[in-house]
């Protein structure tokens, strides 16, 4: 730190040379005792407290550090978790405050025990027992391994044993309903364990189609519309909401044939851009889809046709990104005018080609394709 002094008064003139101070670091801790808690490391010990600064020391073991207080009364004491079996070199420091530097580290070892060796044992759900499509999972295994758990082979939930080897999953959830399998594993001792289970009825459905835009004809007229559509059990009602809302709003139900379509081509628009949560009523597990830009309109060429090795496509829409599908090429279209579009796209080898025209290039189910054969004469 360099200082000088000055008259005090306006101006502050400097009136003396500058003269470099060293600040010393902090006091050392002491008394500091390292211990085994079970898979974890506790640090205690003392170091200097000041009551206007409220300073704290800092504990490393491994490549694993914690910050805490210093009491009143001079002691500190740290629990550093999740450390294996072994022996491991710690270190602890007074944390320094202001320009005032940390100060030197007392450093030592601490032995910690190896885990028992728990083998992996599901609890609950018991085998072939009736559960709802949302269950709990509990059971034991090797202390602080990471469990991993997952119904009709879906989506997966995990959990990390405790030091006594106890776990508990919350919510796993199943896409099927009936027998399926309940898989368990222990991502660190590569145990697995799989049993039966009873799933409880449950709405089923699907959606084909999310769409929200500007959507063209093929005489170039557009309209700006909110469209879903797909299949569920006969009479399943759905709903849906945007992804910064709370609130559920009606969506479709199924007819008879199991078929549900929404609608809607009049502001104000509640499917819009961005990704929506959909449900089933009465079923409190949702899945999320994006809408997708109305798939652009292809006037030329026509599905079927034959046409050299370069093409050059026209058709309506706000965009299209063409894709050559056996090759995954990809040929972005120029505006004509406001609602118009062209692009060439090229060179084909002779053969057949699909070519999928998108607005954003990643629409799953807005997609327009048409077949080409190009004549390998046509050169």
């Amino acid at each position: 730190m360099k200082l000088y002094a000055t008259w005090s008064g306006q101006g502050n003139p400097r009136v003396s040379d500058i003269v470099e101070v060293v600040i010393p670091a902090m006091p050392q801790p002491y008394d500091v005792i390292a211990s085994d808690a079970s898979l974890k490391v506790r640090i205690q010990g003392r170091a200097l407290y000041s009551s206007g600064v409220g300073n704290s020391v800092k504990a490393t073991v491994g490549t694993q550090s914690v910050e805490g207080r210093v009491k009143a009364d001079g002691r500190f004491d740290l629990i550093i978790p999740n450390v294996p079996g072994g022996t491991h070199n710690y270190s602890v420091v007074t944390k320094g405050y202001y320009d005032v530097p940390d100060s030197a580290a007392v450093r030592g070892t601490v032995t910690v025990g190896s885990p028992p060796n728990v083998p992996l044992m599901v609890i609950f759900p018991e085998v072939n027992r009736p559960i709802g499509r949302i269950t709990k999972v509990t059971g034991v295994a090797t202390p602080n391994s990471s469990i991993q758990a997952s119904l009709a082979e879906g989506s997966t939930a995990s959990a990390t044993a405790n030091a006594a080897g106890h776990w508990q999953i919350d919510k796993v959830v199943s896409d099927l309903a009936g027998e399926v399998s309940l898989r368990i594993e222990n991502l660190s001792t590569d145990e697995v364990e799989i049993r039966p289970v009873v799933v409880a009825p449950f709405p089923q459905w699907t959606v084909t189609q999310f769409t929200f835009g500007n959507a063209f004809n093929q005489e170039g007229e557009s309209k700006r519309v909110s469209l879903a559509r797909g299949t569920a059990d006969p009479y399943t009602a759905l709903e849906f909401r945007r992804a910064a809302q709370t609130d559920y709003l009606p969506l479709a139900t199924a007819d008879e044939q199991g078929a549900w379509q929404y609608e809607n081509s009049n502001p104000p628009f509640d499917l819009i851009q961005g990704p929506h949560f959909v449900r089933a009523i009465g079923d409190d597990v949702s899945r999320s889809f994006t809408s997708e830009q109305p798939a652009p309109v292809i006037t030329s060429p026509l599905d079927g046709q034959q046409v050299a090795t370069t093409v050059t496509f026209t058709g309506f829409g706000v965009q299209a990104i063409l894709t050559v599908e056996s090759d995954g090429r990809q040929f972005r279209s120029t505006r004509v005018d406001a609602k118009s579009w062209r692009a060439e796209v090229g060179p084909l080898s002779p053969g057949v080609h699909t070519i999928a025209g998108r607005v954003m290039g990643t629409e799953v189910w807005e997609v327009t394709r048409v077949n080409l054969y190009v004549d390998d004469t046509e050169q």
